[in-house]
């Protein structure tokens, strides 16, 4: 269902100035309605009324990629977004509402100019995040390996866990479409995959309203990176999509068939992932395995793999399947990215979208 927002006149009649928007579906027919108020130097959003139309209008905030909650207080339901909440929403009809909104209490006189433009400076920072579920995560993009992610980096473990539950409430798969954990300097983060990004984009193209808000601004965002091709073949690939056999660049080889299988009685953060790759150079058959592994990363688990290096060809292969990697004593280091592109191949992305879902079990 599509969504309007409009915005009512600002009133100043009352305790506090404040103003009506009104959420309406299908036909222009209301639908929910919550307030905007300025209140003591910050913005403030907040709805009374029925349990029911209380949970109603939490749902329509997090269809736009808001993080909203129901709490009663007596007899009444309330729901009450701060400043950094309002901000956060993604849904251009909001965002012109609430910057109309502040652009009223400066033509009233309520604010000074210097206030105007700091709200509108914070609501313009907030529309480089891009919303799901209630959580807000940056683009980022590494030009030299031409890697592109959605991230979020919460600021405590709270709220890292919170973040978890909204996207698995959301209907994401932990390991399959998002991971996270800590860096090993101790920061929190979580990062959609290949995977997940293709599944939110799905859900766009079924009508899905946070979906499509993120995929808007995950192109407009990828765009400014200068990596708004990248964004597109990303929404628009699909698992399975490379082919073999794929021909190695100076390594003289040809990659023959792929091939993937779990450990026995696989379950859980034991769970091992044996990638068998055979290729041919100079006439002879050769294999090369790949192990992934669930490793303590932080506060979580992250995949992981070595692949011990015996000579060039072998690296040019590595090299030809997964991108770059780092190297240390002889052993390519592989992460969750490079198993990613892994899974672009039809012969492993069902193995390996098998053994991502593991690691919530």
């Amino acid at each position: 269902m599509e969504i309007s927002v409009e915005r009512k006149p600002l009133e100043l009649g009352g305790r506090l100035p404040r103003c009506l928007v009104v959420f309406k579906g299908e036909g222009g027919v209301e639908i929910a309605r919550i307030s905007l108020y300025w209140m003591q130097g910050k913005l403030y959003a907040k709805f009374k009324g029925t349990r029911e139309a209380a949970e109603r209008l939490v749902s329509i905030l997090r269809d736009l990629g808001g993080a909203a909650e129901a709490k009663q207080y007596g007899g009444s339901w309330y729901v009450v977004l701060t400043t950094n909440a309002i901000a956060a929403i993604g849904h251009g009809g909001w965002r012109d509402a609430v910057r109309g909104f502040v652009e009223d209490l400066h033509s009233a006189g309520v604010i000074d100019e210097q206030r105007r433009d700091a709200l509108l400076e914070k609501l313009a920072a907030a529309e480089s995040k891009i919303p799901l579920a209630g959580v807000y995560f940056n683009v980022n993009y590494d030009k030299s390996r031409g890697a592109l992610a959605a991230v979020y980096k919460p600021k405590s473990e709270k709220r890292f866990k919170k973040a978890v539950e909204l996207l698995k409430r959301y209907g994401l798969a932990e390991g399959l479409h998002f991971t996270g954990g800590r860096t090993p300097g101790g920061r929190y983060y979580i990062r959609l995959t290949y995977d997940g990004i293709r599944e939110v984009a799905r859900r766009a193209s079924a009508g899905d309203i946070a979906a499509k808000i993120l995929v808007e601004r995950f192109k407009k965002e990828a765009s400014a990176l200068g990596a708004g091709e990248a964004a597109e073949r990303l929404i628009n690939s699909a698992p399975g999509a490379r082919r073999l056999p794929l021909m190695v660049e100076g390594g003289g080889a040809v990659v023959k068939a792929l091939s993937a299988e779990l450990s026995e009685g696989c379950r859980g953060l034991d769970c091992r992932l044996k990638i068998t790759v055979e290729y041919e150079a100079g006439g002879r058959t050769n294999r090369l395995s790949i192990v992934y592994r669930w490793e303590k990363s932080g506060g979580g688990y992250a995949a992981r793999a070595e692949v011990r290096l015996g000579d060039s060809v072998k690296a040019a292969v590595l090299k030809a399947l997964v991108g770059e990697y780092a190297v240390s004593a002889g052993k390519a280091k592989l992460f969750m990215r490079h198993l990613e592109k892994l899974s672009e191949f039809a012969e492993l992305a069902e193995a390996v979208g098998k053994w991502l879902r593991t690691k919530a079990e």
